[in-house]
């Protein structure tokens, strides 16, 4: 089979996964479903804390029939444990409606509709601390070692009026997306206006990602125009970067004692 289809391929595995509840007890969750589409690939989680099995497994590393780490990505959640923009907060147990089913899909990249399992494998606390990896910006790639199981790769970078891109993809597993810093050549952080945005693109066709910050002023009239001095056009921007900067993060180790196999048989 392909690794791309062009039609919508569906398991349904209903695998239980132990996680750890609002007060640290063990927890029953289920892997229901797993759809592959032209669009890419998707699990459904099924848990009865307010999704909060789904955001569990969303901190996992998962990994094909093959070894190799797939993509989980950040996904909006349904539920009492995630806002209206799918991030995660803190509740209390109480306010989840009891024996109620929460339902969550969660897409994932690099994945081929005909391997015969995945496994996801959850993290356990290291504190091995955060380090910051700063080079040159220019010539690319840029390679950051995450951590022990991952790296990011930089594969370019786009610099327009007022917003700088980054075009990386992940090798291995790294925990979340990137929060990239811009430096000039004294150290300094690049800052783009008082009230500066980024966001993060997925590009399912080529399993990469791109991170863009970009001037958000405004003020009571809306959306401010660029500063007239000029300080923020390309140009001067271009001049201006000179190193790019990631957070390594070695807080964490992968918990293979407790990883969940996830098998991929058709009914």
């Amino acid at each position: 089979m392909s690794r791309f289809c062009f039609y919508d391929i569906i398991y349904e595995p209903d695998q239980q996964f132990i996680y750890p509840d609002f007060d640290g007890n063990d927890a029953v969750g289920k892997i229901s479903k797993v759809i592959f589409s032209p669009f890419g690939g998707q699990f459904v989680v099924t848990d009865s804390n307010g999704g909060l099995g789904a955001r569990r497994v969303m901190d996992m590393a998962m990994q094909d029939d093959n070894g190799e780490f797939l993509d989980i990505l950040i996904s909006s959640l349904a539920g009492a444990a995630a806002d209206e923009n799918g991030s995660f907060i803190e509740i209390l147990p109480e306010t989840v409606e009891v024996n109620k089913e929460y339902s969550n899909s969660i897409e994932f990249m690099k994945g081929k509709a005909d391997m015969k399992y995945f496994t996801l494998i959850p993290t356990k606390h290291a504190n091995k601390g955060k380090s910051k990896i700063k080079q040159k910006a220019g010539e690319y790639p840029l390679t950051y070692e995450i951590n022990e199981y991952g790296k990011i790769i930089v594969t370019g970078v786009v610099i327009e009026d007022g917003s700088i891109n980054v075009h990386y993809c992940k090798d291995g597993y790294v925990k979340g997306e990137p929060e990239f810093v811009f430096l000039d050549e004294n150290g300094d952080n690049i800052k783009l206006g008082n009230m500066p945005a980024s966001d993060h693109q997925v590009h399912h066709d080529t399993n990469s990602y791109t991170y863009t910050y970009h001037y958000f002023d405004f003020n009571d009239n809306g959306r401010m125009p660029l500063p007239a001095d000029g300080s923020l056009n390309k140009e001067n921007l271009e001049q201006s970067l000179v190193w790019l900067e990631v957070a390594a993060d070695n807080n964490y180790t992968l918990d293979y004692d407790n990883a969940v196999k996830v098998e991929l048989i058709s009914k």
